[in-house]
């Protein structure tokens, strides 16, 4: 599924694990409760998307936009993070309290 255009798809709960989303399209997309464990995800345009509790342990974020996404509850261990990822703006906190914005490990 590379350079697939996932636009505002309802992805809840999808089985991604391992998948080569390699720079896809999935900005507004809805993949909470998702499992990407190990996925590929290098230069995807996550913007805006909902990734709430979903499992990405382990999957490559590299160059990866995240801008405005919703990663409230996700599982990033291990996950390949690299300088050119975008978190600006990341909600990573419950609704009822303001959004904390996730910076890249150097």
């Amino acid at each position: 599924m590379t350079e697939a255009n996932l636009e505002n798809a309802d992805l809840r709960e999808a089985d991604l694990e391992g998948s080569d989303l390699r720079h896809a399209n999935i900005s507004g997309a809805n993949l909470s409760d998702a499992n990407l464990r190990n996925a590929h995800l290098n230069g995807v345009d996550g913007t805006h998307t909902y990734f709430c509790r979903a499992n990405m342990r382990g999957a490559d974020l590299t160059n990866m936009d995240l801008r405005g996404a919703d990663l409230q509850g996700t599982n990033l261990t291990r996950a390949v993070i690299g300088n050119n990822t975008k978190f600006d703006a990341v909600h990573t906190a419950t609704t009822s309290s303001p959004a904390k914005p996730v910076k890249a490990l150097p």
